[in-house]
């Protein structure tokens, strides 16, 4: 696990969690769809999942993407960028972002 796919490399899927300020769960979910939307478009051909889902007032993001350019090319698209914008005032507090390298071995 790590902040940062930059230490990573290769494949890699990213977590992220947060929690919407009261009242703005819809507004969130609506900015969510049109970035997943985008993601799983041939806009981002390296990107391969992009699911989001919510109880309450929390929201769980799983991503899935070749490598870091990849990742760097979906933060480029519009709504990515719309989304990055208004975050801070639709969310409590920061988001959590994790990413794990993905592991090929077989178990």
């Amino acid at each position: 696990m790590s902040l940062s796919p930059k230490k990573i490399g290769g494949r890699f899927t990213v977590v992220a969690k947060l929690v919407a300020k009261p009242g703005k769960e819809d507004e969130i979910a609506k900015c969510l769809n049109d970035v997943r939307l985008s993601a799983i478009s041939d806009k981002e051909p390296q990107c391969y999942t992009y699911r989001v889902s919510q109880f309450e007032r929390t929201f769980a993001i799983f991503e899935e993407y070749e490598n870091t350019a990849a990742l760097r090319h979906h933060m480029q698209q519009p709504d990515f960028q719309k989304w990055t914008k208004i975050m801070p005032d639709l969310i409590d507090g920061k988001a959590e972002v994790l990413c794990y390298k993905e592991h090929t071995s077989r178990l």
